[in-house]
């Protein structure tokens, strides 16, 4: 169920008849992932309806980019901008589109732009896992696992992997920040630490190509000449 609270009133707004993830506010849209059975969808309402305060009919919803197992979405992240007033607003949406197959998971990246409803491919060259997208005044990073490790890529404004730093802890989730840090949740064995630095302990190396996590089995598969 979507509620609504304003001037100490709550109203009900719709209901979706799925298991929501997130919602975010663009410019002119509320938007949610949700997965209903074995479909994942992004799907959207006009804030303009919102602002009604008044049940918002089904035919107001729209939903795009629909998934079906063995095809799943996952949020990454997201890129923000400030309105007038000074708050947040969805600029894009970045998603993870995993395909599930016997030879092993295959990834990619992708952004969705809540204005021109469009979806386009992020192009990382060095694939790995991506587990968290975010951005601050140095660019865009994202971190990824490999078969052994967590480590996190810097990628400057048109897409292009400038350095990567090995990890020595599983991340949790990055966080935008609106100075030069990096923000990130780190899992310890007592929970999950939030971590801000500018500086990392691990050096700065090459964007260099790595593998997704698999099992032994999917490689044997994979390569039987070698097994």
């Amino acid at each position: 169920k979507f509620n609504i609270e304003k001037n100490h009133k709550k109203r009900r707004l719709f209901k979706r008849n799925g298991f929501i993830y997130d919602m975010f506010l663009s410019k002119d849209k509320l938007v949610w992932l949700e997965e209903k059975l074995e479909t994942q969808q992004l799907c959207y309402v006009p804030r303009s309806e919102i602002d009604k305060f008044k049940g918002i009919s089904a035919k107001e919803i729209r939903c795009q980019a629909p998934v079906i197992f063995p095809q799943s979405l996952r949020i990454l992240g997201s890129r923000t901008e400030r309105d007038k007033k000074g708050q947040e607003q969805l600029a894009e949406l970045w998603l993870q589109k995993t395909d599930e197959t016997l030879l092993g998971d295959q990834y990619s990246i992708l952004a969705w732009n809540p204005d021109t409803l469009a979806l386009k491919k992020f192009h990382d060259p060095y694939h790995g896992k991506a587990l968290s997208l975010a951005f601050n005044k140095q660019g865009m990073f994202i971190a990824y696992a490999d078969s052994n490790s967590h480590f996190i890529r810097h990628f400057d404004a048109g897409g292009r992997c400038l350095d990567e730093q090995l990890l020595g802890n599983m991340v949790d989730k990055l966080f935008n920040n609106s100075n030069d840090q990096i923000v990130m949740g780190l899992w310890r064995q007592e929970g999950v630490l939030l971590v801000r630095s500018n500086l990392l302990p691990s050096a700065k190396t090459a964007c260099k190509g790595h593998d997704e996590p698999t099992s032994p089995l999917q490689v044997s598969m994979r390569y039987p000449q070698a097994t």
